[in-house]
């Protein structure tokens, strides 16, 4: 709802400052994924916690991290928010802001350098991972359980299994 606004700001003033808080809100959903992901048993979900960590983080895509990870254990999801906020928090008060219409990430961080306290925003996005973290290693989750093996299906590898003619 909020990328008309942004995208008008940008178009009138050169900068949008709801993108300074938006960076560590996004960031901070990395920081819970990386905690799931070390600490979940659960195969599958670790499967795919890692790569859903380095999407989020770099890329600020974080679709697979939470619909496929905090959303579905919910107290990771809360920790991201709780995260989000504090570090947004931290970043608006400096007036951060970026220059261009970017996907709040690591790799895009560079588009607040100029506008607001680029320290601040920098704070604020570390705080926010770091807390979001901390709060999912520290307060935990309810993890999913492994799935349990069919019964008769095949326990080798199945390019191990060789079929003859008759």
């Amino acid at each position: 709802g909020f990328v008309p606004v942004m995208i008008q700001d940008i178009a009138t003033q050169g900068y949008s400052v709801l993108t300074g808080a938006l960076f560590p809100a996004v960031l901070a959903v990395s920081g819970a994924t990386v905690a799931v992901w070390i600490k979940t048993r659960n195969h599958d979900l670790k499967k795919i916690a890692g790569p859903a960590t380095i999407s989020a983080f770099l890329a600020g895509i974080t679709e697979p991290a939470i619909y496929g990870v905090v959303l579905r254990l919910k107290k990771p999801f809360v920790y991201s928010l709780i995260g989000g906020a504090v570090g947004g928090a931290i970043a608006a008060s400096g007036g951060s802001a970026a220059e261009g219409f970017v996907l709040p990430g690591a790799i895009t961080l560079t588009s607040t350098l100029t506008i607001g306290s680029f320290a601040l925003q920098v704070t604020g996005c570390a705080v926010a991972i770091a807390l979001a973290f901390t709060l999912t290693m520290t307060l935990g989750f309810k993890d999913l359980p492994n799935p349990e093996p069919v019964a008769g299906a095949a326990t080798e590898p199945a390019e191990a299994l060789v079929v003859t003619a008759p």
